[in-house]
């Protein structure tokens, strides 16, 4: 009988906030080199097929590709870390807050980068209910919805009215921002972690 797992995950500011609002349903995590290794090593011995055709998954492989995962399996749970601060209020209780509300920049303090976030300050918690693996740039429109983002009204360089993007380039937009400029042409392999929020 299998064991619920908990690790934690980091989330940066853009997409706690759409978790909490309850518009984000998915995360993509590059795979590790790590991870890629094992998974070619797996396949050189016949276990999975995955990296014997050009990348493309083996009608049975996602089951034994879910155990190569670092962030669990489905029903497995993750308690998001995110950036943050420690307040005292009176002599014996601390109370966290969070970088992620304060959207304007009115919160004077030295926020704590989210690795540092201990178990008990966490106020997210995911039960992972899908895992899969595929090419960054292959995420559909209705998976960037699930993402957190939405079209956007942008203004056309045809002309002086505002045209509608996709939520696919939204999302291509918010990658960079957080994994550098270059990182979605760079079409990563990822693990697609699909969850639902857990209320503690």
């Amino acid at each position: 009988m299998s064991t619920i797992k908990e690790r934690p995950i980091l989330f940066a500011g853009e997409m706690v906030r759409p978790v909490l609002a309850g518009t984000k349903t998915q995360t993509r995590r590059v795979m590790s080199d790590r991870v890629m290794k094992s998974m070619r090593a797996a396949a050189s011995m016949g276990e999975i097929t995955w990296f014997m055709d050009e990348g493309q998954l083996g009608e049975n492989d996602l089951p034994y590709i879910v155990d190569f995962c670092p962030y669990g399996r489905p029903g497995d749970r993750l308690w998001v870390r995110e950036t943050f601060q420690i307040m005292r209020r009176g002599d014996d209780w601390d109370i966290p807050i969070y970088r992620a509300d304060d959207i304007a920049g009115h919160i004077n303090v030295a926020w704590k980068p989210s690795i540092h976030m201990p178990r008990w300050a966490s106020r997210i918690l995911l039960e992972i209910t899908e895992v899969r693996v595929e090419r960054l740039q292959d995420i559909s429109e209705a998976d960037a919805v699930a993402e957190g983002v939405t079209p956007a009204a942008v203004q056309s360089f045809a002309d002086t009215g505002l045209v509608t993007r996709p939520a696919g380039f939204a999302y291509r937009d918010l990658w960079e921002q957080i994994n550098g400029t270059g990182s979605w042409d760079a079409n990563p392999w990822v693990w697609v972690v699909e969850f639902k929020r857990v209320e503690e």
